[in-house]
């Protein structure tokens, strides 16, 4: 099963932003847990965008198979979304969550974590439409009651240096990988990635904070070079 970290979301948002203007033609369920957009982009054509809830959200360049007979989830987002532009995609600070907002004030959130899930909301907050009904120690997601964030993660883009240092100092981890890795959200293979950059020993705690910090900030900004991953997905 995929896995996502809150910055590997960051990234896919850069991509999805050429969704934005786009209007929705077709909505249909792939898989239990599948769900596909096709959009039409002016100047641009026909674009496809493949969720997967819990794993990944992603341009598809194929349709693929759908269920025979429409699911009552699919008709319930074509009867609010069908001929709605989308406004803006964005990632709720550097949690794994994206949302996708229409012209007309609706909201699809897509949950890339855990079970995963795939929620409408209206301009009030309250879920319209939901994949699955799921309740959490925080929070509960059904229809009819208000959308609510899991708790939530640092995120290490908005720290100033010196708060990152204080942050770092709080931590009960043992090394700079792990602290990196789940105190900061950025995931395992992030974390060694910014060691690697500022050039420190993952293994240790004592760390020069601010070529850490330096290291995690050229992370936003860094270039993207995507490639197609199939496997575990269903296309």
């Amino acid at each position: 099963m995929i896995s996502l970290s809150g910055l590997d979301v960051k990234y896919l948002v850069r991509e999805l932003k050429e969704l934005e203007n786009a209007i929705v033609e077709k909505i249909c369920q792939t898989g239990e847990k599948e769900v596909m957009l096709s959009l039409h982009s002016s100047g641009a054509g026909k674009k496809l965008l493949k969720i997967v809830a819990g794993q990944a959200a992603y341009l598809a360049k194929e349709k693929g198979e759908t269920k025979e007979t429409p699911t009552s989830f699919s008709m319930a987002l074509r009867k609010y979304l069908r001929q709605a532009r989308v406004v803006e995609v964005v990632q709720a600070e550097l949690e794994r969550i994206i949302e996708i907002k229409f012209s007309n004030d609706y909201r699809l959130i897509l949950e890339l974590f855990s079970k995963g899930n795939v929620i409408l909301i209206d301009k009030d907050g309250k879920i319209t439409v939901i994949l699955e009904r799921q309740e959490w120690k925080h929070r509960t997601l059904e229809k009819g009651k208000t959308y609510i964030y899991p708790p939530p993660t640092i995120n290490p883009f908005k720290l100033s240096e010196e708060e990152f240092r204080t942050r770092y100092n709080e931590s009960d981890k043992e090394s700079a990988v792990k602290i990196l890795a789940t105190d900061f959200a950025l995931g395992g293979k992030y974390a060694e990635e910014v060691c690697a950059l500022a050039k420190i020993d993952k293994k240790v705690r004592r760390i020069d904070t601010i070529k850490v910090w330096r290291s995690i900030q050229s992370l936003e900004s860094k270039k993207l070079r995507p490639h197609l991953m199939t496997k575990g997905l269903k296309e």
